[in-house]
């Protein structure tokens, strides 16, 4: 039995764990709920994800039988199963009923052992040993928690981007209208905007060399030559499967399926006469040969414009 004046201090460790299982749990597990499609959307995407995963794992396997830098497969090649082990958790995370028996069970664990602190005839000398696995079932349960809360903001984000969506094609919808009807003075030519890939412009054939299985950074920009400010812009491109595309913070969103993958870029305002950096890209090619990446811009006052470019990847 632990002494009196350590009484108080394990009372309240079992009143933060009561806290997390009593109110912040079932908070997160609410507002999940409250995004059904979100989340369907987020548990598609993440099942594209094992699936492409698994797909790009038997090319590099092939690779390797190739004769091609064994070091070079090896990293992307555990770079791939990460990913893949990533999306797994979070499609079993989605359904809500393993993450909820993970955290209730860690929660509940790590206060059910402090009962024989409060045992007399309990052996002082493993009280350090009950208190050290208590505090492992407490930080497993609180990190599975915390993985929970982040797919809880990947669903916001999923959700405030369908809203998002709605408005763009709104937009595409009046723009096209105001051009019919006499207002293209309102909106910014195509050719003002420029998009720019590792410094060049996306006019005519533009090709990007890089090195297979190599983790490459692709410089992305845009450039507004116009007078006026361009509103609410958006710059896409859409990758074939064969890359791999780490998901960093200047990105907007990341949307993966079996076919493509399709990166976006936002912002709300660009200045008239001004470029703006968007930062790097990330890719790592998993696969030689020519591939065509299609690139587009859209915003509230330029009317769509259309560009690709070609990465080239050597053995």
């Amino acid at each position: 039995m632990i002494p009196e004046t350590y009484k108080f201090f394990f009372e309240l460790y079992a009143q933060f764990i009561l806290l997390f299982l009593g109110l912040v749990l079932p908070i997160i597990i609410a507002l999940i709920s409250l995004l059904p499609e979100a989340t369907k959307s987020l548990s598609d995407k993440y099942r594209s994800e094992v699936k492409q995963s698994e797909d790009n794992l038997r090319e590099t396997t092939k690779e390797t039988s190739q004769g091609l830098d064994p070091i070079k497969i090896e990293k992307a090649t555990n770079e791939l199963k990460i990913r893949q082990d990533l999306a797994k958790k979070k499609v079993d995370y989605l359904n809500l009923r393993k993450p909820i028996l993970i955290i209730s069970s860690s929660l509940i664990g790590a206060m059910v052992l402090l009962i024989p602190l409060f045992i007399d005839g309990i052996p002082l000398k493993y009280n350090s040993l009950i208190i050290i696995f208590s505090l492992l079932s407490l930080i497993y349960g609180l990190s599975s928690l915390w993985f929970l809360f982040k797919i809880l903001v990947e669903a916001t984000e999923v959700s405030n981007r369908s809203k998002k969506d709605y408005e763009t094609k709104n937009i595409e919808l009046l723009t096209t209208l105001a051009d019919k009807i006499g207002g293209a003075e309102l909106f910014i030519k195509p050719e003002e905007i420029d998009i720019y890939i590792d410094q060049k412009i996306l006019k005519g054939d533009v090709v990007v060399n890089y090195s297979i299985n190599t983790k490459c950074f692709l410089a992305i920009a845009v450039a507004n030559h116009s007078d006026k400010m361009v509103k609410n812009y958006e710059l896409g491109f859409r990758f074939p499967k064969e890359f791999l595309i780490e998901e960093t913070s200047n990105i907007s969103s990341l949307y993966i399926n079996e076919k493509e993958q399709i990166v976006r870029f936002r912002s709300e305002i660009m200045q008239g006469r001004e470029r703006l950096e968007d930062g790097n890209l990330t890719i790592t090619p998993l696969k030689d040969g020519s591939f065509t990446v299609r690139g587009f811009f859209k915003a509230e006052n330029v009317k769509p414009l259309n560009r690709s470019f070609t990465l080239k990847i050597a053995e």
